[in-house]
């Protein structure tokens, strides 16, 4: 796959980056298969927030991306090809499985978000709800998340998608949902 000019622009400023990590890679083929789910209007390949990283492409992805607790979908314009660049550079064999559905949830995920990669929503966490006001998670349950404000309310989130309904910080660029 060829990136357009500025796309390939982007992945040029990180390759010191990614060449750092593909003399590992040389000596072990990694094999890896990704998810591509279409709707009638648009594609994502979804990938694990490791993989992210591990790519070293976190900070070349656009708001146009989407992402939950665990995985982001990188719309397939742009985002899919820097990342499916910066695996081969690393010399991963990478099979997509292609699948087209009539309706999907992503569109409901939050925006992608580079803060979500660098610190997790596990137990613990500082997060911001959509109203400013700052909350603790405090615990995963078999049906989503409990945030707990600092006036003791307790908040819950849906297990698959919490990251659409909270922020990172608060004050910076906000979440947008659909």
């Amino acid at each position: 796959m060829t990136l357009p000019v500025g796309n390939q622009k982007l992945l040029n400023d990180t390759t010191p980056k990614i060449k750092q990590v593909r003399n590992i890679s040389e000596k072990k083929r990694i094999k890896k298969s990704f998810s591509y789910i279409q709707d009638p209007g648009h594609g994502w390949l979804s990938v694990s927030h490791e993989d992210i990283i591990a790519t070293g492409v976190k900070s070349l992805i656009s708001p146009y991306s989407y992402m939950n607790s665990t995985r982001v979908f990188l719309e397939e314009d742009r985002d899919m090809s820097i990342f499916l660049d910066a695996a081969k550079i690393l010399g991963w064999d990478v099979e997509l499985k292609s699948s087209t559905v009539d309706k999907t949830s992503i569109r409901g995920y939050a925006v992608y978000n580079q803060e979500w990669i660098d610190n997790p929503f596990i137990v613990g966490r500082i997060v911001y709800l959509l109203n400013g006001i700052e909350a603790t998670v405090s615990e995963k349950t078999t049906k989503g998340w409990n945030i707990k404000a600092s006036s003791g309310q307790i908040y819950r989130l849906p297990r698959l998608n919490p990251l659409a309904r909270i922020l990172p910080s608060f004050g910076k660029e906000q979440n947008r949902v659909g």
